[in-house]
């Protein structure tokens, strides 16, 4: 009796081990890289600051949609391994899903496209509102890249001579379908605000004229990092991202790490 109450004992004293040893890795990070990042010298689209006691204050435009240029500040905490950073790394990334659907209707001589976009909002990780969403613009591409329509919810036109044109708009109706010239469709894809790529579907029933798509799309209204990397190189935070990814080529525009003042402030 006495050796089974020591061991349970010796059992219970391992966990707990083993639940602060989890706790103080989670908590580890490099205090070399606490500083104050930022771009465009001093008129930042993006402000990080990295703080000594493994907290983190962030500022930048909507990550979500950027095209609304909203801005937003938002705190939490960071952890390092090796050049990687992550900001929040307790809180799950928020995941996009979509559904697809395909038919064949008779007698219809062109495509209908329908778009049902669903946004869930959360505030202070409790589910405020699921509402039917707007999208801006949402490009389909029916079999290859080349052939492609952007679903708009107004003709888009360009506000500078250097601005790119939008080409093959499509205006979508009140009841969310847009319809195109028949075609065969083997596969179609979808790219728009919030995809890190484009999804593609395969196509069927051959000869398939109706396709669907639904989206319920997550987001934070404080747009707060969650589980979201950044790469240390020197003075430079790698921060955007390209297709999910953090960007590090040479054509990516790092942050910039503020030089300390000769007082240390």
């Amino acid at each position: 009796m006495e050796n089974k109450t020591v061991m349970k004992r010796c059992a219970f004293t391992l966990f707990l081990l083993i639940i602060v040893a989890g706790k103080l890795s989670a908590q580890q990070f490099n205090p070399e890289f606490a500083g104050h990042y930022t771009d465009y010298n001093g008129m930042p689209l993006t402000s990080l600051e990295l703080k000594t006691d493994g907290t983190f204050s962030l500022s930048t435009v909507d990550p979500v949609f950027f095209y609304q240029y909203g801005k937003y500040v938002t705190q939490g905490n960071w952890v390092s391994n090796g050049d990687e950073v992550i900001l929040n790394p307790e809180l799950r990334e928020r995941k996009i899903e979509t559904t697809f659907e395909s038919a064949e209707l008779k007698d219809q001589d062109s495509i209908t496209l329908r778009i049902d976009y669903l946004l869930q909002t959360y505030e202070a990780e409790v589910l405020q509102s699921s509402e039917s969403f707007e999208f801006d613009q949402l490009t389909v591409y029916i079999n290859k890249k080349r052939n492609y329509h952007h679903l708009v919810r107004h003709e888009k036109r360009r506000n500078c001579a250097f601005a790119p044109r939008i080409k093959n708009q499509v205006v979508v109706k009140e009841n969310n379908e847009v319809r195109i010239p028949a075609q065969e469709v083997t596969q179609i894809g979808f790219m728009t605000y919030g995809f890190e790529d484009i999804k593609w579907f395969p196509v069927e029933p051959e000869g398939a004229n109706y396709f669907s798509l639904s989206i319920v799309h997550p987001v934070d209204t404080e747009r707060m990092p969650r589980s979201r990397e950044v790469i240390i190189k020197g003075r430079r935070a790698y921060f955007y991202q390209h297709r999910g990814k953090v960007n590090t080529s040479w054509l990516a525009a790092p942050l910039i790490k503020k030089k300390k003042v000769a007082d240390g402030t």
